[in-house]
């Protein structure tokens, strides 16, 4: 099968998409909305990747950006800086190659990063994505911890 016509995500296997992956799958699990991941590669100094997302309330932010943090960390993956965790408006979270962005619906609307980074590839993240047998493929590590692991 080529994968000369298949969109960005679906032929990207770096280290740092998978990285953002696991991000995606721990926002998802608690009821993370309107998950957006822009590949800043060629773009920015900044990351590779923002992965930009809604949660609805301070404590909804509270708990996106603790499983974030927690599921990363059990893959190997700390975080070098986090700020926001203070005012849950916005947490920030940096990966160095992604920085996680939380933001309750206002402050995101507001900074509105996509727009800002209009002109990079992006991934407007479906409820469904790890329904999906090549995403779940790439991460077996994530549905074997769901074995073991009660969150």
């Amino acid at each position: 099968m080529t994968t000369e016509n298949l969109p960005w995500y679906k032929k990207d296997d770096s280290k740092e998409f998978l990285t953002a992956e696991k991000v995606i799958y721990a926002a998802l699990s608690k009821k993370a909305e309107d998950i957006v991941v822009l590949d800043l590669r060629g773009n920015s100094d900044i990351a590779d990747f923002f992965v930009v997302m809604t949660a609805t309330t301070n404590v909804h932010v509270s708990a996106v950006s603790r499983s974030i943090t927690n599921k990363l960390v059990k893959f190997g993956e700390k975080p070098l800086y986090k700020e926001g965790e203070d005012t849950q408006n916005w947490v920030l979270i940096d990966y160095f190659d992604i920085v996680v962005h939380v933001m309750q619906p206002k402050t995101r609307e507001y900074y509105n990063l996509e727009k800002l980074w209009g002109d990079v590839q992006r991934l407007d993240v479906p409820e469904d994505y790890f329904e999906n047998q090549e995403v779940r493929d790439r991460h077996p590590e994530l549905f074997n911890a769901d074995e073991v692991e009660t969150e």
